[in-house]
């Protein structure tokens, strides 16, 4: 209720480098990065006060006063006549946030000498670029691949054929989507788990949503696998 620490595990622990005790009764405000965007702050502790669900990006601050950078979900535990506690996940993104950094840093390089295809074909994980609509101009190798192992068929018509949404292969968590399309992104960087359905199974993903080109009004995506299996993240 007061937005206290009231336990936590080994792994946040060791994430943000203090002890266990140390980050009993602490303030979960207190852990926050001066890095975040207040709104997205004021729209986290909003939701805890309505203890409702919550997920989206926020920065810690380690005791070394590092920055990490997590993806957080939010649930309120439930008892009966009694205030809902609220259970909070962090993922650490950082390392998968500065790869993504190191390849949008790059883009405007490559592209002097490359073509965007090119450029798409050399990346290692599975890129789509995408109207802002959310349907798909062009893929590389790796979301090829994808699209060979999905369970459902005629991705590859839809796409040749100019029809494909990326939302007709792949279900996000937290991702508002009007019309098959993404809503409302603008010139936001995002980060969403999502599901791919294959032969083999539900593929767990991360997608990093950047804006590649303001002229042309697209975005890219780019997917990190995260393993098979239906937990959540």
């Amino acid at each position: 209720k007061d937005k206290k620490i009231k336990s936590c595990n080994k792994n946040f622990a060791n994430l943000l480098n203090f002890s266990e005790d140390e980050l009993a009764n602490k303030p979960l405000k207190s852990l926050l990065s001066a890095k975040n965007n207040p709104n997205t702050v004021d729209d986290f502790f909003k939701q805890l006060n309505l203890e409702s669900s919550w997920q989206g990006e926020l920065t810690l601050s380690s005791s070394l006063f590092n920055p990490i950078y997590t993806l957080a979900h939010a649930e309120p535990l439930r008892v009966e006549n009694e205030p809902a506690e609220m259970m909070i996940s962090f993922t650490d993104i950082s390392i998968f946030l500065n790869e993504v950094e190191k390849l949008r840093s790059s883009l405007d390089r490559c592209l002097e000498n490359l073509s965007l295809g090119k450029y798409l074909d050399i990346l290692p994980v599975a890129a789509f670029v995408l109207s802002r609509d959310g349907g798909v101009l062009k893929i590389n190798q790796e979301a090829s691949e994808m699209i060979k192992e999905s369970s459902k068929s005629g991705l590859f018509k839809a796409f040749h054929e100019e029809k494909l949404k990326l939302c007709d292969f792949l279900e996000f968590e937290s991702l508002d989507m009007v019309g098959g399309g993404f809503f409302n992104l603008g010139k936001s960087s995002s980060t969403f788990n999502c599901y791919h359905e294959t032969i083999l199974g539900k593929l767990k993903a991360r997608a990093k949503i950047k804006t590649l080109s303001e002229e042309e009004n697209t975005l890219i995506v780019l997917l990190d696998y995260q393993g098979f299996g239906d937990d959540t993240f």
